[in-house]
């Protein structure tokens, strides 16, 4: 599997550093792991783009997340069991801190 590589079932864990784009023509991205988006560093994600957390992971932003999907191209963050069975999330948790 590829770890911060974007490639199409590429597997996200660790920390990403300055400027990390996830496209809609390398989606899904599935995360095996914490991710952390430091603070300076900006995490874009492109309409259209499918995130998967293949367990009870995290994505921290502590830096700036850019995700603005369209009416037409959402972006979907969704949970995929082992099995490949795909289930929801039991919670998804946004917050906001004002530096």
């Amino acid at each position: 599997s590829c770890v911060l590589k974007w490639c199409s079932d590429s597997a996200l864990t660790a920390q990403i550093s300055t400027l990390s784009i996830l496209k809609k023509g390398e989606s899904p991205y599935i995360i095996e792991g914490d991710v952390v988006v430091p603070d300076a560093a900006i995490l874009s994600i492109e309409p259209g783009v499918t995130i998967y957390f293949s367990d009870y992971y995290s994505m921290r932003v502590d830096g700036a997340l850019r995700a603005i999907g369209k009416a037409n191209d959402s972006i979907l963050f969704s949970f995929i069991r082992r099995d490949n069975k795909r289930n929801v999330f039991n919670i998804l948790l946004i917050t906001f801190v004002v530096h």
